[in-house]
């Protein structure tokens, strides 16, 4: 199966490339060998490589920067997400897609479901479920997975951060209206493995053990000290939630969408944070 791995230079491309499955023909490109904005590009790309799975990394995912330049959150996030998929549906190629838990309002205090109603409440969320409509409605087989607060052992992340505060300073302050519970690419990695030798998310007895491992994959809870976040101060329109946004754990969810039938949402009542990290960077 040869499969191609978009942000190619990413936390989550770089996991997936440490140990592909066998019998996988992989390419990772970074931005700069496959631009998903560049449509005629990727076209000719796709022609090229002929992959049969791609899986989707490639995202804006500053969110602060979403709020001050949404045009270019909507391009990566949205506009060529939907290009991706339509391109997918044309040459037949499967799509397992990397969205979020922002594409959630993190008001309420029970963990989301994949079928709970989405609401997003900043403009990077908004970009991610605009792609992930673009890509249901595109007729192409795909997965969309929804997770959150990446890190890795490389790379910029929450965990890196804290980490390095911690070496330098003997108090941290620490923003105590947002909760999250950090999810290790190194655990994520193999069950989106898993699920793209998967033919039927949701039916195979196989998938549904991949699924139990989706909803496993965290191992880190963050509690915040009583600090508001940058004093109070957010980005326009975005709604703070600060203390709603309480959560028993991270669980990925799955979303399978397969032509012609209509939606079916693989079988996964994984957890999902109801906390936004509201337009902020924690660190």
């Amino acid at each position: 199966m040869r499969v191609l791995v978009t942000g190619g230079d990413g936390q989550l491309a770089r996991a997936l490339t440490r140990a592909p499955p066998q019998k996988i023909e992989l390419w990772a490109p970074n931005r700069a060998e496959l631009d998903i904005c560049d449509t005629t590009k990727l076209a000719s790309q796709l022609d090229d490589f002929h992959p049969d799975l791609i899986i989707n990394t490639a995202a804006w995912t500053n969110v602060d920067r979403a709020e001050q330049q949404p045009d270019k959150a909507n391009q990566v996030n949205a506009a060529a997400v939907g290009s991706l998929a339509t391109l997918c549906a044309e040459r037949d190629i499967r799509i397992i897609h990397l969205s979020t838990d922002y594409v959630f309002p993190g008001t309420g205090n029970e963990p989301h479901k994949p079928n709970d109603p989405t609401q997003p409440v900043n403009q990077y969320g908004k970009s991610k479920r605009e792609g992930e409509e673009l890509l249901l409605a595109s007729g192409a087989d795909c997965l969309i997975i929804r997770t959150g607060w990446l890190y890795a052992p490389w790379g910029h992340n929450f965990l890196a951060s804290m980490r390095k505060l911690m070496v330098e300073k003997q108090i941290l302050e620490i923003v105590s209206d947002q909760t999250g519970t950090p999810t290790s690419v190194l655990d994520l990695a193999p069950v989106i493995w898993q699920l793209a030798r998967e033919k039927d998310p949701g039916k195979d007895p196989g998938t549904d053990h991949a699924l139990d491992q989706l909803r496993n994959c965290h191992l880190v809870r963050v509690r915040l000290c009583d600090t508001q976040s940058a004093d109070g101060q957010r980005p326009a329109g975005v709604s703070t939630g600060a203390g709603k946004n309480q959560l028993d754990g991270l669980r990925g969810t799955a979303r399978r969408h397969r032509p012609p039938a209509p939606l079916q949402r693989a079988r996964c009542d994984g957890k999902l944070s109801k906390a936004r990290q509201n337009g902020r960077r924690l660190a």
